[in-house]
């Protein structure tokens, strides 16, 4: 297989994979295909790949260079990223090259060092106590909840929070104060585990509907079970 070069590109999150092979592969590789992804060497998170309804994660190798979007990042940025092509011949001949990608608004190692806490804080388990906060999404305008009142809002988490829990969870109060955060306690594992969180809620989409943006534990529950969180929810009729 011939050798290929490679470089990458991140605007935003987007990246973009520019790549080169050097000549044509031999026929004896046959049909050869194009396997194009970008991976964080700082995070663990899957890499970024392409994906087409008609090729699937890989095209044929028609133009002997190119450039190849993969899909967006999702969550913090964390650099160093490094862009990967891949040639595979039916035959089983292969070629993998590297490339960096580069940048000019890379957040300090620093930077990458507190958002990568942040997540571990934010892992949604219930063992794994801290003070979690969520960013707004991409696009999306952060504002406090409105139109809501704590008798409204408490009846409506509790809810949220039977509706998307286990089945082992029970909940035993909800209370909600401005603006807007409401305490639950509940207990896990069919009444083993007490635990006591403070959810921090933001305004949604729509008008008396809110969007998690954080949590704090007062009472820690069993390491490596999911922690009930109301991530999204509506008041009705308040």
């Amino acid at each position: 297989m011939p050798e290929v070069e490679v470089t990458g590109r991140r605007v935003g999150r987007a990246v973009t994979v520019r790549w080169a092979v050097a000549s044509r592969p031999p026929s004896a590789c046959g049909h050869v295909e194009v396997g194009v992804t970008a991976r964080s060497m700082s995070d663990a998170m899957p890499a970024l790949g392409t994906y087409d309804s008609k090729t699937g994660s890989s095209f044929p190798l028609h133009d002997l260079s190119g450039e190849t979007r993969v899909r967006e990042i999702i969550g913090p940025i964390s650099p160093p990223y490094r862009a990967t092509v891949t040639l595979q011949g039916e035959g089983g001949a292969s070629v993998e090259e590297h490339g960096p990608v580069t940048a000019t608004d890379d957040p300090s190692p620093e930077q990458v060092r507190a958002q990568l806490k942040q997540r571990e804080t934010c892992r949604g388990d219930a063992g794994n106590p801290g003070d979690c906060h969520f960013p707004a999404p991409d696009n999306s305008v952060d504002a406090p909840l409105t139109g809501v009142t704590a008798a409204s809002l408490a009846p409506a988490v509790t809810k949220a929070l039977t509706t998307y829990g286990g089945s082992d969870l029970a909940v035993d109060s909800v209370t909600c104060k401005p603006a807007w955060s409401c305490t639950a306690r509940f207990t896990l594992g069919y009444g083993r585990h007490k635990m006591r969180v403070t959810y921090r809620l933001r305004s949604g989409r729509s008008p008396k509907c809110w969007r998690l943006s954080g949590w704090h534990f007062t009472t820690v529950g069993p390491a490596g079970e999911a922690l009930p969180t109301p991530h999204l929810g509506c008041v009705r009729g308040s």
